[in-house]
């Protein structure tokens, strides 16, 4: 009896193991289409993305002596490569990455977790005009050029005109805010004919939208302006408490026989669904979890197979 069983169990413990491999053999099969579309996922994640420009940010950019200006540079899919600034007329590398490689400490690399790349250079020169380039160390390098013009104060307007005095807003004439973020727009006016006289005209500043006159009584809450008149200069600051997008566009700052200045906001979505889709596929999501429910499968008729074995021995037994 004991020989009996024995083999019985033998024969049932070979039959099983037959039928796991034969299990194992169907299962790419059984996991069919997730399988496949597994591995063309796989081998998409492992395409390398290639750096890019923003060809839409500014090319020609102009400063007066004394401004601190910043140099715009975008880089998209930027990855584990290093953004670069040259000075072309000596082939002089500024920044590499954050660090600078100038003794001059006016210039300094400006970055955020935008893909901006700027170059912020502190009290323009007449001497800092020129080309600059904003470079990427990819094979080959990639680079986006951009020219700096450079006037005096008393250059940038004509005494015999209109304009007695000059507005100028500091900082890049292109700022960018996430959604939710406050900003502030500095403007400083000063007088280009009678910068010596005892009493310097007060007249009210104004800012502009779009060309339209920003107003407390018109426009939303969050917005205000501060005025300062001293050291025969006025200084406006224009607050936004928190931006929205549809706070993005051209700001200007002037006031009575003045030439006005502008900047533009350019607003950034916290997050975007392009991205969203990109970095967390559904797809790949959904397919993940097939052939787990294969494996389960696979087990349930084992075990059912493995019953209906005992249930015939036991008949012939």
């Amino acid at each position: 009896m004991i020989v009996v069983i024995s083999n019985n169990f033998s024969s049932i413990l070979f039959k099983l193991i037959q039928f796991w491999m034969i299990i194992n053999l169907l299962n790419p099969l059984l996991a069919g289409y997730a399988w496949t579309k597994n591995r063309l996922n796989i081998e998409e994640s492992q395409v390398e993305v290639v750096p890019e420009f923003d060809e839409s940010a500014l090319k020609e950019i102009h400063a007066i002596v004394g401004q601190t200006i910043v140099l715009p540079c975008t880089v998209r899919n930027l990855g584990d490569k290093v953004v670069s600034w040259i000075r072309k007329k000596d082939l002089h590398i500024l920044t590499s990455g954050p660090i600078s490689f100038t003794a001059d400490n006016r210039f300094e690399a400006l970055y955020s977790n935008v893909d901006f790349w700027g170059l912020r250079i502190r009290g323009v020169k007449l001497s800092d005009m020129g080309q600059y380039e904003c470079q990427v160390n990819t094979d080959p390098k990639i680079n986006f050029a951009m020219n700096l013009s450079v006037s005096g104060m008393r250059d940038a307007v004509d005494i015999n005109t209109k304009y007695a005095y000059v507005a100028s807003i500091k900082g890049p004439k292109e700022v960018y805010v996430r959604v939710g973020s406050p900003v502030t727009f500095t403007c400083e006016i000063v007088s280009q004919t009678g910068a010596h006289d005892m009493f310097f005209p007060k007249p009210r500043v104004k800012w502009l939208y779009e060309s339209k006159e920003i107003t407390h009584e018109l426009d939303r809450g969050g917005i205000s302006v501060d005025t300062d008149y001293r050291d025969r200069k006025v200084t406006s600051r224009l607050r936004v408490a928190v931006v929205t997008t549809k706070d993005g566009g051209l700001y200007a700052c002037t006031q009575a026989a003045t030439l006005g200045d502008s900047v533009r906001l350019i607003v950034v979505e916290a997050e975007h669904s392009e991205a969203m889709q990109r970095d967390f596929p559904v797809a790949a999501g959904n397919t993940a979890s097939t052939p787990s429910g294969t494996v389960v499968i696979s087990i349930l008729l084992c075990f059912l197979v493995l019953f209906n074995i005992l249930l015939l021995s036991e008949d012939k037994s």
